[in-house]
This record gives structure tokens, sequence and C-alpha cells, in this order.
């Protein structure tokens, strides 16, 4: 008889009479622990019965082949000899094994529970496959603290011409972890400046705009409509987010000014923006660039100065048409609405790579001239006046900065790139301009969404942040960083976060890896909390742009998402649902930094994601590592050695005491915080210390408390708010008393005080 026993974290086979040889009758027994589910731990207790009409002569465990360990046979058993009364080894038939498994673990392993007959005859008692995805019931843990259902984190993949079938088998996809805390949801585009009513309506937003309308390229000029996916998100009860892209992407796959607004603008080059000779490319005049349209059109992008009336006219009107209907929406179904992101990728155009740049619109350099000195909407009382730039020159300190002699400020030209650019005083000071006014540009959508009735909280830009490589320098922090050797497009982290909105970043490759070198002293994820800690990532792939064909593996997918998750972060949007699937790797048309759907990052952020239920976004876990993968997730040894074994971290010293430290992380809106600690070889009194560490103003808050365990390994602190110091921290666990400590898992759990 075989008796096949499954649980998502465990697969245990029981074989009871099993053969062992044509002349040898198989022994009769079972496995009584570990029960279904338990083989979480390196440290394993084995317990069960056997009897043999050869006799017993042993019982062992073996460990992927090996036998580890010889069991203690014999034991007691009335409850078996109850059963099988005519059995006279029944009563003793009982084995057991306690074995410490936790330097032979490779991560696939097999263990196999075989016992041993006097004639040599083996039979295979039980198979325990280790195959874990840690779950924990956070909510019995945490039972007082339903506020954390509050701000759910969103998963919410990227898609667009989502059919119902499909939305149902995303659903069905991802409910191993959709609960309170953590949650399933959608990004859709809307084109609120080319799915219009048309020319011949002066291009008014359309809500219901007919998507089989094809362009002049044989294209579909549009794939979604906001009224559709809103219908479609009841339907399904499935949350949505609603990229409103208006943007540089928005008219990339064809130029159609019929519908388009943004190509009808680019019509009048007063309009666009010019490069430094004076010239307004056409939008086609570049092709083969990566995007998710084929060869976009990216060589035309309209003007971000001020002066540019009828493009911020229409812009604001049709951007606030489409959010009223969002505002509705959000208002009758508040569970359904994650948020709006704005205009992904503004930019002052780089697509020329240094060939080109942008933007010396005359009308931009007359902005330009006001705002270094302070005047026309940069004067005192003025709507600019509190972003001019401090100091304000005078046109003597320009002409020195320069090296010109204006005798007026209509003289004044904006400079072009020499050699050494970067090192240009006055290059530098128009760079730090070019910032400001992509800055301006993600305040003035935020507003105007704003105004309409989108609460900030739920209102994200959506700025891109490209990883560096070779001798370029680090993307700009803040808008009066210092010069770069390249083109940076205007982007800053600092011009990303509107007033009325959070910053929203465009992560893939070594951004969204956190490997991106930086200009400061913090790592990407620090830097970006250090400006919002209610952020959102509102389009993310962990594959480099520049490498289509390279898949991101298990362990590079686990490094981010255990960063990524403990940064706050409101949402993750990855590309995407029906971009290229992960099952066609390596073959022809496959994109990597497309892919979401059966690809390593999504089955590692699914891992997480069931690790995490319960669980609020504020909240940071430790699991070091999921099946197979090892990870010290930041962590080190204080005085002590630490090694990562799998889904495991011990930690070991010479000392009477052991000890380690986090890396770097934020806290957020919390009354108090719960440190929970599960561990697999103490299950009695646990004398803890912890100190929490801001090393920025070289202040230490320290706990000490004697705990007992809330469940077998399972120890809980409270650390009130008068002890969390201020952002950023680092936290030090010392073990008093314990020279080894198995630990699966740390959490800090944010909660309110009741």
């Amino acid at each position: 008889m075989i008796k096949i026993f499954s649980f998502f974290s465990l697969l245990i086979v029981i074989m009871t009479t099993v053969g062992c040889s044509q002349n040898n009758e198989p022994a009769t027994g079972y496995i009584d622990t570990p029960v279904l589910g338990e083989w979480h731990s390196p440290v394993l207790a084995v317990e069960g019965w056997v009897f043999d009409p050869e006799l017993i002569a042993s019982v062992e465990l073996i460990l992927n082949g090996e036998v580890i360990a010889v069991g203690a046979t014999g034991l007691s058993r009335n409850d078996v000899a109850a059963v099988f009364p005519d059995v006279p080894q029944a009563a003793s038939s009982g084995f057991k094994f306690e074995v410490d498994l936790s330097q032979k673990l490779t991560g696939t392993d097999v263990l196999r529970v075989e016992s041993i007959d006097i004639k040599k005859g083996r039979t295979l008692l039980g198979q325990f496959k280790r195959t874990e995805n840690k779950k924990t019931n956070w909510g019995r843990l945490l039972e007082n603290h339903q506020d954390i259902n509050e701000d759910p984190f969103y998963l919410a993949v990227a898609t667009s011409g989502l059919s119902s079938g499909a939305i149902e088998e995303m659903i069905s996809t991802y409910d191993k972890f959709d609960s309170g805390t953590i949650r399933l949801g959608l990004r859709i585009p809307i084109l609120y400046m080319r799915a219009t009513k048309g020319a011949k309506q002066d291009w008014i937003f359309d809500p219901d705009f007919d998507t089989n309308t094809l362009g002049s390229n044989g294209r579909k000029i549009n794939d979604d409509s906001l009224n559709n996916i809103i219908q479609l998100s009841k339907k399904h009860q499935i949350p949505l987010m609603i990229t409103l892209n208006g943007g540089v992407w928005a008219d990339a796959s064809g130029t159609e000014p019929k519908w388009d607004l943004n190509d009808y603008l680019e019509e009048d080059i007063n309009n666009s923006q010019w490069t430094s000779r004076g010239e307004v490319p056409a939008d086609n005049h570049l092709s083969g660039l990566p995007g998710s349209a084929s060869s976009p059109e990216l060589a035309r992008s309209l003007s971000l100065n001020i002066y540019a009336d009828q493009v911020r006219k229409y812009k604001e009107r049709n951007l606030k048409s489409a959010v009223s209907i969002i505002k509705k929406f959000a208002t009758e179904n508040p569970d359904l609405f994650i948020g709006v992101s704005l205009d992904p990728d503004v930019y002052i155009n780089p697509f020329f790579e240094g060939k080109e740049w942008f933007d010396y619109n005359p009308l931009t350099i007359r902005q330009f001239r006001q705002w270094v000195s302070g005047t026309g909407p940069y004067a005192k009382e003025k709507q600019l006046f509190k972003w001019k730039y401090e100091p304000s020159l005078t046109l003597q300190e320009v002409n020195q900065k320069s090296g010109s002699n204006y005798s007026k400020w209509d003289e004044v030209e904006a400079p072009v790139p020499g050699e050494m650019f970067w090192r240009d005083d006055w290059f530098v000071v128009w760079k730090q301009f070019r910032r400001h006014l992509v800055h301006m540009h993600y305040e003035d959508l935020s507003r105007w969404t704003f105004e309409a009735g989108i609460p900030a909280l739920k209102i994200f830009t959506s700025q891109g942040f490209s990883a560096n490589s070779g001798q370029i320098m680090p993307f700009p922090i803040h808008i009066r960083s210092p010069g770069k050797n390249y083109d940076t497009a205007g982007v800053s982290m600092e011009g990303a976060k509107p007033e009325h909105g959070h910053l929203g970043a465009i992560i893939y490759g070594g951004t969204a890896k956190n490997t991106v070198r930086m200009e400061g002293k913090y790592d990407f994820l620090s830097q970006v909390q250090s400006f919002d800690l209610d952020w959102a990532v509102p389009e993310f792939n962990l594959a480099n742009i520049n490498e289509p064909d390279i898949t991101p593996d298990y362990g590079v997918a686990y490094e981010a998402f255990q960063q990524l998750l403990n940064s706050n972060v409101r949402l993750i949007s990855p590309m995407a649902w029906n971009g290229s699937n992960g099952f066609y790797a390596g073959k022809p048309g496959f994109v990597s930094y497309t892919a979401w759907r059966n690809t390593p990052q999504e089955k590692a952020f699914i891992d997480f994601g069931i690790a995490r239920q319960g669980l609020s976004r504020y909240s940071k876990l430790w699991p070091f590592g999921f099946d197979n993968h090892r990870s010290t997730g930041g962590w080190k040894g204080i005085n002590s050695n630490i090694e990562t074994i799998p889904s495991k971290l011990l930690v070991t010293s010479k000392a009477d005491n052991s000890a380690i430290q986090s890396g770097l992380f934020f806290l957020n809106r919390a009354d108090q915080y719960e440190l929970v600690l599960k561990t697999e070889n103490i299950d009695h009194t646990l004398n803890l210390q912890v100190e929490l560490n801001n090393e920025t103003k070289n202040s230490t808050s320290n706990i000490s408390a004697e705990l007992v365990a809330v469940e077998k390994g399972v120890y809980r602190l409270t650390i009130p708010k008068s002890k969390l110091p201020e952002n950023p921290v680092k936290m030090t666990l010392q073990f008093v008393g314990h020279k080894k400590v198995i630990l699966d898992h740390i959490a800090l759990i944010s909660t309110k005080d009741k």
C-alpha cells in the first residue's frame, strides 16, 4: 500500500509494504512524525514504528543517498500492538531519530527512512522531499492589530488589451497570496492625449474610444478604453492602477494627428523641443529603439517650458477629463482603486544619445534666463518663486560662469556641450535647469490630477532611473546635483517627487536589483525612501533592457524582492502579463525585459507573497531563503560567524553570546513594532538584547528582555515608539548565552498601539 500526502511546503511519500527482494517479505511500518508540513527545519525528529517477519536489525536515516543516522529501535508501542495483536514484535516496534542536518543540506534534499531486517533486506518506510515555501500565520500573532489591512501592498501586473479570460487566469495564478495585506491588481495605460474624439471635436478625451480603430500604419491607435477597463475591474473585482500616459511613449506607436493631440501639437515646432542647432527632427527620425512598441517614434517631443500655452491647455483639459471619470469609479469602488501613475519617462529628449542635445526652444531659453535671475514667474510672490535658482545670479556672475560678455539678459544663451562639458560651470547650471523643467512638469501633472479629485496618496509619478555602466557617472539625485558626463535627460530623483503625489520609479536591470551605482552614500532603495516612504514602482523588470536574451534567475529575483518588499513600497507593477512568456526563453522573438509570466522572478515573488501574507507593507521580513536558495538577507555577524543553509541562517560564536546586525532599513507609520523571531534550536527562554541605531545621527536605543516562546521556537518582543530612532536604522540582535542559533526568519512588524 502507498499513501501520498501533499502540502505546498512538503511532499511526504510513505510506503508501508514495499518489497525488498523476491525471497524476503517487506516490513510493515509507518512514520508518525514529521507530520504533514512540518519539515521546515534542519533540526529534525523522526518517529514511527516498523515490524518485519525476518525481525528488524536497524532503521536508517538516509540523506541524499548517504546513511547519516541509525535510529533507536525496540521502543514500546502499545498502540501498534492493539492494532496488530497477532504480531509479537508490534509491542516493541517503535523507532526514533533526532538529527541536526544544518551542515548537510544542499537545498534539493531527499530524506529516506529505511528498515533493515536480519537478512539485510530493506524496506522504504518513507521519503521526504524538502521543497519549502515559508508560510507563517501572522494573523494569529497579530490578532489585535487589524489595522495592518488598511493600506495593502499591490502587485499591479502591467497589461494592455486584456480579455476577461486572461483576467480570470491571472486571478487563479496569484490567489496563493492575494490577501488583506498583499493584493493582486492590474495596471493598464490610458492614452489621454491619443484616445480622443478626433480633430473634428477638438481632440476631446474619449473614455469609450473604439479600440479597433486602425491608424495609417495599420496598427491599432489604442488598445484600451477607460470605461471598458473600469467595467472589467468591477466585473472581476480586481483592483485597478491606471497609468495616465500623455507623454513621449503615448504617441510612439505611430504619427496620427487625426486622433493624437501630441502628434497634432508637435506639428508646430514652437511646441516642440529643439536641438542646439535650432532643429526639430521628425518623430520617425530614429528607428530600432527598444520599447513596448516596435520601432517607437521618439525623435520629436513636446517642450516642457511654461510658455507652451497650447500644450499646457490641452494637456490639463484631457488629463482632468480622464481623472473625473476615475474619481467617480474610485468613490463608488474604493477597494478597487489602487491609484494613478502619470506620464512614464518625462524627459528632455535623450534618444539621440549625446549626438543631439535638447531643449533649445527659444521659449525654454527665456524661462532659463528667468530661473537663474529670479525674474518673471520666479519673482517674489509669483507661482514659481520657491523653485527659482538659489542664490539668483547677476548678469556679471553669468558672464563669469559662461566666459561671455553679455550686456543684457535678453542676450544670454543656453550653453551647448563642449569637451568635458560636465566640468563646465555654466553648462552644469543649464543641466540643472533641465532637471527643474522635468520636476515642474510632474508638479503640474500631479497638481491637475489632485485638483480633479484624486487624493495625493493615490498619485504617482513614473520616472525612469537607468543603471549606469563603465565610466558613466551615477544619475543625479537632486536638481542641483553636480554635472554628469552624459545626457541625463533632465532626470533626478528629487524631480520625481511632487508636492501633490508620490515618487514612482520605473526600474529595470541593475536599478531593480538595487546594484546601480549612486552618487551618494545610500543605495538606490535607501535613497528613494529618504525622499518618499510611500513610493511605488509603476514599471518593473529585473532583466536589462540592453540584454533582451538574458532572463534573471531565481537567486537574483529572490535578493531583489527581499530588498524591495522591505522598502515600504506601495506597489510593484511587473512587465508584463501579455509580454513574452518565460516558457519561450531562448526562442526567437523572446524579450526578457517584457517577460514576467512563468519566469524565475514571478516564482520568487509568489514565494515572498505567500511568506508575507498578513504582513503590512511597512513590515520587514528576512526569511533567509526559500526552497534551495540561501540568503543572509543583508545581515552580518558581530563577533560571530554566519553561514547560510537552505532557508535558514546559522549563527555561531566562540564566545558565550552570538550576535548579528541588519543592513540599513527605514521605518514607516508605526506606533510600535513587533520583533518576531523563529529559531530552530531554541525552545526555552531566549535572552535577547536589541540595539536600534541611527548611524547618521549617532543615536541608539537598547532593549533587553527574557522572552518566552509564544509558539514552538517563536519569540516576540514589542518595541515601543519611544525606542524607535529616526531613519535610517540598523538593528543588532544579541543572543545572550547562545553560541549557536539557527534562525528560520526574522520579522519586524508595524502595528498600532492598542
